[in-house]
């Protein structure tokens, strides 16, 4: 991955210190890598403050390699909460994309299932360019994926 505005690389984060993302109504990602983040003269950077407080898709954490490659995203947000939903807007998105999501752990909230994709009211979401059609199948597909997992928040 690389920022849009430098071209650059997106730096490598660890485990305990991940990059902070926001995905927008617009299908926009937006990465702050903590390691550059002037926490002194800023403070601590939130969810909220990357968007201005404007809706979003999906907020979380991204954990990135050396190279830029993403090798794992969570939905860990404290301010937007993101649901199942989420997930699965963001699979689609990087399948529509050609990326290859079983090559990333999708960390997800230790009470969401595959049941939650039977109760989501797939019809009402009118986000554009989602096909709703296709919503409910590929939140089943993700949620069986291989590299499904869970963290406690």
């Amino acid at each position: 991955a690389r920022y849009k505005q430098s071209d650059e690389v997106v730096g490598p984060s660890s485990h305990d210190r991940p990059h902070l993302y926001m995905f927008d109504l617009n299908k926009q990602m937006y990465i702050v890598d903590k390691n550059l983040w002037d926490k002194e003269n800023y403070g601590e950077v939130k969810h909220t403050a990357v968007l201005a407080g404007r809706p979003a898709l999906s907020a979380g954490e991204a954990y990135f390699k050396k190279d830029g490659v993403i090798w794992g995203i969570n939905y860990s947000s404290g301010h937007y909460r993101p649901k199942v939903a989420a997930v699965t807007m963001m699979y689609q998105w990087m399948k529509d994309q050609g990326l290859n999501t079983s090559a990333l752990n999708w960390v997800a909230r230790k009470e969401w299932s595959t049941n939650d994709c039977y109760k989501t009211d797939w019809k009402s979401f009118e986000i554009h360019a989602f096909d709703v059609r296709v919503l409910e199948k590929t939140c089943r597909e993700v949620t069986k994926s291989p590299t499904w997992t869970f963290e406690d928040d």
